[in-house]
Formats: C-alpha cells, structure tokens, sequence
C-alpha cells in the first residue's frame, strides 16, 4: 500500500514539473521582431530567429 502512495506522490511531482517548465518557456511563434512579447530583462531585447522568439543582447559598438 505505501508503495503505491510513494509511486502516485512521485508522479505528480513529474507531472506538476514538466506543466511548469513548459508554461514558463519564453519562446512563442513569430514572423517578425515585433510579433515578441517584452519579456527581456535590459540589456536583452526579443529577436525573432527561426520562427521563435528570444532574447538576445544588443551590443553598442562606439
């Protein structure tokens, strides 16, 4: 009996694990840089590469 209570408890860490790395993911769909969503921290902003959006860091070359 307590090893199905053990085997039930670990699957819903699993589960509850995997619904929160795939909620908190940044990447979405896009076709241009304007299609991201401002989730970058500075000096980071959204790009749009392969249809995913990202944060990249914007250099200033002087």
């Amino acid at each position: 009996m307590a090893t199905i209570h053990k085997f039930v408890y670990v699957m819903i860490l699993i589960v509850f694990q995997l619904l929160v790395v795939t909620e908190c993911l940044p990447h979405r769909q896009c076709t241009v840089d304007s299609d991201c969503p401002n989730i970058c921290h500075p000096p980071k902003v959204p790009r749009c590469f392969y249809y995913q959006c990202f944060c990249h860091i914007i250099y200033i070359v002087s």
